[in-house]
């Protein structure tokens, strides 16, 4: 195995010092996830997590993870928003501590948005380069609010807005395939993690030579 998996998690590391991997990875695919107030481009984010894809011992395997909460009240001010069934119908379903206690690390966090993204941007690149290919788990959700989110702070998206997947599609395209299940349901990193190993196993179960391909060498 050529290195462990490593993260990069905020607040407990400083928002501004990304983690240092051994190398890039050898793909260039990356799964976005976010947990948010509403079901809108302009919804609040409360956290994001994202897992890296590299080539270890010739299968696909996670590489590296990027985890962050990012403040409510400042988004609050920006004009974005909450959504009335998100926060009567889904939070309340939502029943692991781990997962609920994003509303408490959202409120304590002392990070900006911007340095958030920021942080983001920089592993993205760290990890799978100018070229990094985003995946979100719906067209309309993770990539589209985090791009709204990026507009309102007036920032760059963190990837070249023509490098996008979805892990929806790939799933539809590929008969027998089942997703792998978050280990913490609605935790923006486990939800990462699980996306990831769910879009290796999809390639992977597409043979040495497949006719198509949802990871990128």
């Amino acid at each position: 195995m050529d290195s462990p998996l490593t993260s990069l998690t905020m607040p407990i590391n400083r928002c501004d010092l990304v983690l240092k991997v051994a190398r890039p990875s050898r793909t260039r695919d990356i799964i976005l996830d976010i947990e948010t107030l509403g079901d809108v481009a302009e919804s609040v984010v409360l956290s994001i997590g994202a897992a890296s894809i590299d080539v270890i011992d010739g299968r696909y395997e996670v590489y590296s993870t990027f985890y962050s909460v990012l403040p409510f009240a400042e988004q609050f001010s920006l004009g974005r928003v909450s959504t009335p069934d998100t926060m009567k119908k889904f939070w309340p379903t939502v029943t692991d501590r781990r997962a609920s206690e994003v509303f408490i690390d959202s409120a304590q966090t002392p990070f900006e948005c911007r340095e958030v993204l920021t942080s983001l941007s920089e592993w993205i690149l760290q990890v799978a380069g100018e070229e990094a290919i985003v995946h979100g788990c719906g067209p309309s959700f993770d990539n589209a609010i985090i791009r709204n989110l990026c507009d309102n702070l007036k920032m760059p998206l963190p990837w070249k807005f023509r490098n996008e997947g979805c892990l929806r599609t790939a799933l539809r395209s590929v008969a027998g395939v089942e997703r792998i299940k978050s280990k913490i349901p609605h935790h923006a990193l486990e939800d990462a993690i699980a996306e990831a190993q769910t879009l290796c196993l999809i390639q992977h179960s597409l043979g040495p030579n497949p006719p198509v391909r949802f990871i990128t060498i």
